[in-house]
């Protein structure tokens, strides 16, 4: 029973998980009319991130230091459109 209950509760994580990532793909498709994929590369950016630090850090400081390392990577993106990290051009 268990068991059970652990797979039924990992069921609905990973559904979750996977909800999570197709709206954010809904919504970037719904506002720009344009297929981005760069979630995909963003989430292994992450978790490889995540898995590395738990190596070296633990469970618990890696779980705060990955998604803002890896979302402050997306929002600095060089070369991207509108990043939080822009530039201004030299005078």
């Amino acid at each position: 029973m268990d068991l059970l209950l652990l797979q039924l509760l990992n069921g609905l994580v990973s559904g979750a998980f996977y909800a999570l990532l197709a709206l954010g793909l809904a919504l970037i498709l719904s506002l720009t009319r344009i297929i981005n994929l760069a979630h995909g590369g963003f989430l292994v950016v992450g978790a490889y991130l995540g898995y590395v630090l738990t190596g070296l850090l633990g469970f618990y400081p890696a779980l705060l230091l990955a998604p803002p390392w890896s979302t402050s990577r997306g929002a600095c993106r060089p070369g991207g459109r509108g990043g939080w990290c822009r530039r201004k051009a030299p005078p």
